[in-house]
């Protein structure tokens, strides 16, 4: 919705202008992307000024046109306009010097009958027959981030009030422009913490205090898939029991009841359960569960965080041995140790990031190598070292 108070500006605009420029002022207010903002307000903007066409570029290098989005203009003259004609543009940002406004008319650069006899005009405007233009700066922390230009091919000029709707427009696109940004760090950053635990070799897994699953970390989706014996898809579609092994949930259970009988205590203080799992005959998993209080984590009440360390049954088992032993490659080697830890190839692939014919063409040649006819033979004769 529109402030109060912007009400000498407001107090400008034509009555049928007001519910276009709410509606875009509720979308600049919402948009999370720039190319929704962009797509969404165009014709907004268009019907706004009252325009024949409109055109929103983003600034690139040297400010010149990136991501250009219009309607109604002739879509071959924009690399015209890139490539040559953007020079003798009075209201280019590139032409337009120390000028700090929002909006700005040809009307108040240069008299129409002057503008008449300028190459610009003739060669470019004039077969476009447009008559009148205004152009719309957005900045962002006094920086130029985007440009609006819009055309009439009437006699109609841009006049007091369009300037006026052009400030407003400015202000709420250099808003959302601002808030898009800052999604756009959040969404890096999260992005980039979340392949921090996917990266790590602890599984770490979140529980609300009715041991509803809210996060998994790579890992611990795979731990878990290898006590279960089946692939977990999406989370929320499971129950807990079908994703956290039972006896992991009653060890959560029991933190539960000493925190619900001792409400004044410090969670700080709160036991930590601790429970091995066997994974698969050559792994087991040291589960540690505890809770966490609400004050660091993002939601308004405590959660139980799990967190799932790997224990190789055959600690004596060593790389370096199975690589001079069978005369084996370092990816060769690394492959092995994956099989005697009983991943399947699939996992394989995932953690190597290779596919899973390119884990079966290793797995062929390391066959080979070591003189044994499958993975069990290759597992007795890895143990055997």
């Amino acid at each position: 919705m529109l402030e109060v108070t912007e009400g000498m500006e407001l107090a400008k605009l034509l009555t049928s202008c007001i519910p276009d420029l709410m509606t875009f002022t509720r979308i600049a207010g919402s948009a999370k992307d720039m190319g929704s903002l962009l797509s969404q307000t165009l014709d907004l903007i268009r019907r706004t000024f009252r325009s024949d066409s409109t055109i929103i570029w983003l600034m690139g290098q040297n400010n010149r046109i990136t991501d250009p989005l219009d309607l109604n203009i002739q879509r071959h003259l924009i690399p015209q306009y890139t490539n040559y004609y953007y020079r003798l543009n009075p209201l280019d940002p590139v032409n337009m010097g120390s000028f700090r406004g929002c909006a700005i008319s040809m009307d108040q650069v240069l008299p129409f009958h002057e503008f008449q006899k300028t190459e610009y005009y003739n060669d470019f405007i004039k077969q476009q027959k447009i008559r009148h233009q205004m152009v719309v700066y957005i900045r962002l922390n006094g920086k130029l981030t985007s440009v609006i230009c819009t055309h009439r091919i009437t006699n109609r000029r841009f006049i007091e009030e369009d300037l006026a709707l052009g400030d407003i427009v400015s202000s709420h696109m250099s808003a959302a422009f601002d808030r898009v940004q800052i999604i756009k760090e959040v969404e890096k950053r999260r992005s980039f913490f979340q392949m921090i635990l996917d990266s790590t070799d602890v599984g770490l897994a979140a529980l609300d205090l009715k041991r509803k699953v809210l996060f998994m970390n790579r890992k611990a989706v795979t731990i878990c898939e290898g006590i279960r014996r089946d692939a977990i898809s999406e989370i929320g579609r499971h129950t807990p029991e079908s994703v956290i092994p039972p006896p992991v949930l009653s060890d959560c259970q029991r933190m539960e009841e000493w925190l619900k009988k001792d409400q004044d205590a410090s969670l700080e203080s709160s036991p930590v359960r601790e429970r091995v799992m066997l994974i698969s005959p050559f792994e087991k998993c040291l589960f540690r569960s505890r809770i966490v209080d609400k004050g660091i984590n993002d939601y308004d009440y405590p959660l139980f965080l799990i967190t799932m360390e790997i224990i190789p049954l055959h600690p004596r088992i060593s790389d370096h041995a199975i690589k001079n032993d069978c005369n084996l490659t370092n990816r060769e080697t690394e492959i092995v140790s994956y099989v005697v830890r009983g991943y399947r190839n699939a996992e394989i692939a995932e953690r190597l990031f290779i596919s899973e014919g390119t884990v079966k063409n290793h797995l062929s040649n390391i066959f080979e190598k070591a003189n044994v006819k499958n993975r069990t033979g290759l597992i007795h004769r890895v143990l055997c070292l």
